[in-house]
């Protein structure tokens, strides 16, 4: 069985997987979010293909540097794809002094989430001009929803010099569910209708497909999707 998963998001395009996993059976899930699919669409999907290819990906970001240093040479012997990019948020298990543990990661403002006995929690931080406002005090959370600069990222893969990737650790429980997802998903559903329609399906898949439906009825401006990732005890 592939040790690795990807969900990859192109223009005016929704998809939603879910994946149920034995403690066990711990793997890593991505989402490359292309910022300019349209213009080249062959090079950011095999951009994104390559950080799900790569297992180097879940503990050095090889995956990372290596799509960041291929997007510039296209864009250097291409003038015209100036300005390509990819957002990416993602968690991979990582074995630590023998206790399974998630990593997670992003880069941009593709989000993970983690959800809990005690609710839903955003662990992935924006890279965003919105974020960068809203912690200097300039705006608050309403004003936010609404800005004009709100799908302004201010890192993102296809840039020099490669973007600092933050990362997180946490432990990997049984029970424990994550929803890794687009901004076109986060844009349009607040984190309590995530949490909603996440525990009204057992079934990790369907509740994917939910979080893809409901962001496209609530708009549907932006490229939407989502994984959602189910942690069983077996």
């Amino acid at each position: 069985e592939a040790r690795e998963r990807l969900a990859t998001i192109s223009a005016n395009q929704a998809l939603g997987s879910g994946f149920k996993i034995a403690m066990k059976d711990l793997e890593a899930f991505r989402i490359p979010e292309g910022m300019d699919f349209p213009k080249v669409p062959g090079l950011s999907r095999e951009a994104a293909e390559k950080l799900s290819r790569d297992p180097r990906a879940t503990t050095d970001w090889a995956a990372l540097a290596e799509a960041n240093r291929e997007m510039l040479d296209s864009q250097a012997a291409h003038p015209e794809q100036g300005g390509m990019g990819t957002t990416v948020a993602g968690l991979a298990a990582l074995p630590s002094d023998g206790v399974d543990e998630w990593v997670v990661f992003n880069v941009g403002d593709s989000r993970v989430y983690r959800l809990d006995a005690d609710g839903i929690t955003q662990i992935t931080r924006d890279h965003s001009e919105v974020r960068a406002l809203l912690d200097a005090g300039l705006i608050d959370a309403s004003e936010a929803a609404t800005h004009p600069m709100r799908n302004v990222i201010t890192r993102s893969l296809g840039s020099d010099p490669a973007p600092d990737v933050d990362v997180w650790q946490l432990p990997a429980v049984a029970g424990q569910r994550f929803v890794v997802c687009s901004d076109g998903v986060s844009n349009e559903l607040s984190d309590e209708e995530i949490l909603r329609i996440s525990r009204e399906h057992e079934d990790p898949q369907a509740a994917a497909e939910q979080l893809v439906a409901a962001a496209v009825a609530a708009g549907g401006r932006d490229n939407a999707s989502v994984v959602v990732v189910a942690v069983t005890a077996a």
